[in-house]
């Protein structure tokens, strides 16, 4: 690749990780809501309903992201989303009666909008390192929700909510502004360049739509995947109000336990999304599923210091796979509609949080129920480490809603035939 080339990848690479860490702060309006903090504060809503009604607005913004993407381009995705996220936490922070239509709907709509641009836009200028561009931006999102745990703690129960809404309002327009302006579509100089040589993960071969994707049963294997991937954090991170006792966690060390386990989702993602672009897609998830296995039995198991070094893990397993989850749907299925399919799938993003936080609230009312969420984080990674096992890259039948890649597609070595005697791609995922 030329210098040229180089510094906008780098560039490209820094704003996401820029705008991740910029939309931090409104993750967190969220978890005071709903999290270890709501017993502190004496808020005119319901936190739960904020809750849902937040993420079923980032999943709606996530969808109209991906439209926006794939009809215009990624930049029309990221500055709607800055001024929808802007509108809503500051029309939050001026009018508190409004939280739940600005802050949990405007502002989760903006919300959406951005993270899938983002997501996307980053893969497009790094598409030999997909893992390590997603997980800049899921690195640097963790990162700073680690620093901010004990200061936002602080300053909302001295000020309230409406500060830090209004400090997420500027954030997040200068995040999608910066964004924008390093994440246009890349020319197709760029892409031949990035893409000449030997690629360690071949490209899809195939370009599917929506239609075609949901025709796959892998595309089900990574979703139901990505739910698992989730359990640790929603079932044990998210309830240390009211499972730390269980473990012999003191209420003053919550939010310590949530910083270290945030840090580990930042290390995470950065370096193991990175490893999956190394060490193939397949391969680095089925070792992350053993990863979050070992973290869910030390946490499920253990008190004290293993219960602290269980969530370290468990929280390097979920980074990783939070940067991975949003390659591999590239690499399975293609560029041209990737943000539409990008927006289907990280739909079980919001999707898993939700489930699983209701799961979580269920099983504490059982009998003997606060230790279940733990048994629970503890087994299922193993149903991951299953249907890993078993994923292959789809195939693309015919009539299935995808078509083939244009003839001659940069880096992949070798000029493609016609689709009626194009056979599958493969690379050592498949194995």
């Amino acid at each position: 690749m030329n210098r040229k080339n180089q510094i906008h990848s780098v560039l490209a690479l820094a704003a996401g990780a820029v705008l991740g860490g910029l939309l931090a702060p409104m993750w967190m309006v969220v978890q005071l809501s709903n999290g270890f903090l709501t017993a502190e504060f004496d808020q005119p809503y319901s936190a739960r309903m904020a809750y849902y009604l937040f993420l079923g607005a980032v999943a709606l913004g996530g969808v109209i992201s991906g439209l926006l993407k794939d009809r215009f381009s990624g930049r029309a995705g990221l500055l709607a989303g800055a001024a929808a996220a802007f509108a809503g936490c500051l029309g939050a922070s001026l009018m508190p009666d409004g939280f739940y239509g600005f802050y949990c709907v405007a502002g989760g709509l903006g919300f959406g909008m951005l993270l899938l641009a983002g997501l996307c836009g980053v893969q497009e200028w790094a598409p030999r390192q997909k893992g390590l561009a997603c997980g800049l931006i899921f690195g640097g999102f963790a990162l700073v929700n680690a620093a901010l745990v004990s200061p936002l703690r602080r300053m909302v129960k001295l000020e309230g909510l409406s500060g830090l809404l209004m400090a997420c309002a500027v954030l997040a327009l200068v995040g999608g502004v910066l964004a924008a302006l390093a994440l246009g579509k890349p020319s197709e100089e760029f892409r031949r360049d990035a893409l000449s040589g030997n690629l360690r993960i071949q490209p899809s071969s195939k370009q599917y739509t929506v239609a075609g994707m949901l025709k796959t049963v892998q595309f089900y294997q990574l979703a139901v995947s990505m739910v698992i991937a989730f359990s640790f954090y929603c079932m044990v991170s998210q309830r240390l109000g009211v499972f730390g006792e269980l473990k012999g966690l003191e209420y003053t060390a919550h939010p310590s336990y949530l910083s270290m386990v945030a840090a580990a989702v930042a290390l995470g993602a950065v370096v193991l999304g990175a490893a999956s672009d190394y060490l193939r897609r397949k391969p680095s998830l089925l070792g992350l599923f053993v990863i979050a296995t070992v973290g869910g039995f030390l946490t499920g198991k253990f008190t004290g210091m293993l219960f602290w070094v269980g969530g370290f893990i468990a929280g390097l397993a979920l980074g990783g796979c939070l940067s991975a989850f949003p390659a591999v749907l590239t690499d399975f299925y293609g560029e041209e509609h990737a943000g539409a399919n990008s927006a289907v799938g990280l739909l079980f993003f919001p999707g898993a949080l939700a489930a699983l936080d209701a799961a979580a609230n269920g099983l504490a009312q059982q009998q003997n129920g606060l230790a279940m969420p733990f048994e629970f984080a503890m087994l299922v990674p193993i149903v991951g480490i299953f249907l890993i096992f078993i994923l292959q890259r789809p195939t693309a039948p015919k009539l299935v809603g995808a078509r083939p890649a244009p003839q001659g597609v940069a880096g992949d070595g070798e000029d493609h035939q016609p689709a009626a005697q194009e056979q599958p791609v493969t690379s050592q995922d498949d194995k």
